[in-house]
């Protein structure tokens, strides 16, 4: 765990944006100063991109937003209990306990990467 970082905080933080107390944006505001640290946090963050993007796909895809929120509720425990390791492997993309993405899936996360890039905006991972 990286001793400099406020672990507690960003969860914290990641709590409010799930329960929409604070936006995607405020959270790219915040850490974005973290980001491309070559640390715990900078895979974390490259990951959240995910879900920070995906605001329109949660609204029309009810399937996808349970499955994201669980995922950022499980991101959320693993920080708290000091498991960054497994907490850097959950990437929105799909349930975290699968294994490998799928075609379209990893066509999605390039899409989200490639909108993020378009709109000079987001986290460049």
């Amino acid at each position: 765990m990286s001793i400099n970082f406020g672990w507690e905080k960003f969860a914290d933080d990641l709590e409010l944006l799930l329960n929409h107390k604070i936006s995607e944006n405020e959270i790219l505001d915040k850490y974005e100063h973290a980001h491309q640290s070559g640390k715990d946090i900078d895979y974390i963050l490259c990951n959240l991109s995910h879900f920070l993007s995906d605001g329109d796909i949660r609204k029309k895809d009810s399937e996808y937003r349970d499955m994201q929120e669980q995922e950022i509720k499980k991101l959320i425990n693993l920080i708290r209990k000091g498991d960054i390791q497994k907490a850097k492997k959950i990437d929105f993309l799909h349930d975290s306990r699968e294994h490998e993405l799928k075609g379209h899936k990893r066509r999605h996360k390039e899409k989200v990467l490639q909108r993020q890039n378009q709109a000079g905006r987001g986290l460049k991972c």
